[in-house]
């Protein structure tokens, strides 16, 4: 590199030598886990939860790093769980067929009611490669977990789901703190070194200020 002193023009140019290394970015792998309980229905300014929460998913897409080896599962939960778009390298070929899917997909729809534990189980399958630098499972919730997962073992539910060693799980609890999981979100989130964060009142929420929630707990 070639270093002029404008301070002297008669001073004269001076070569110095650069290196660096070049710091690999870490991999990612993401499980979207939302809800799609009958309660999404909810208005909110702007449409209701559920297409509030179809709005933020696209914009965390749209965020994510195409071709550079990010992954990202969706999955949704009301009664049970379905698994939505299994876990899949995102890249600018796929990323749009990723957008429409979050955008029409009918497994979005809300109905039944709210295993917030199936929904994180059916994540947690997407994130078992453990030579991954980071997992995350990101999980939105309306509401309380009241139908256990069922499960070979027995049934599951938040005070008993059991996240595997390596995964951060971060949670968007959307409604007043007393009306959602957070404290036992909160505490899932702790142990994992994830993150959570609670809306508060939904009354003149809008789409926007969820998208807000939805990003922070994403970036944390």
């Amino acid at each position: 590199m070639e270093i002029t002193n404008i301070n002297d023009p008669t001073a004269g140019n001076r070569d110095v030598a650069l290196s660096g290394d070049v710091i690999q970015g870490k991999t990612l792998d993401v499980a979207m886990v939302l809800d799609r309980s009958f309660s999404m229905n909810d208005p909110v300014t702007g449409g209701t939860k559920s297409s509030s929460l179809r709005n933020a998913s696209e914009l965390f897409i749209k965020l994510m790093r195409p071709d550079v080896n990010d992954r990202i599962a969706l999955v949704s939960y009301n009664t049970e769980s379905t698994l939505i778009q299994p876990r899949i390298e995102l890249n600018i070929q796929n990323r749009q067929t990723l957008l429409d899917l979050v955008n029409q997909t009918p497994d979005l729809n809300p109905s039944g009611e709210t295993s917030i534990a199936a929904g994180l189980l059916t994540g947690f399958n997407e994130l078992n490669d453990g030579a991954r630098d980071v997992r995350a499972v990101l999980l939105v919730t309306d509401g309380k977990d009241n139908v256990s997962a069922q499960t070979a073992n027995g049934s599951v539910d938040l005070d008993t789901v059991q996240v595997p060693a390596g995964i951060g799980v971060h949670s968007v609890a959307l409604g007043r703190a007393e009306d959602v999981d957070f404290v036992r979100l909160t505490n899932i989130a702790n142990t994992s070194g994830g993150s959570s964060v609670n809306t508060g009142n939904l009354t003149g929420l809008s789409q926007f200020d969820l998208e807000k929630f939805f990003l922070q707990a994403a970036t944390a």
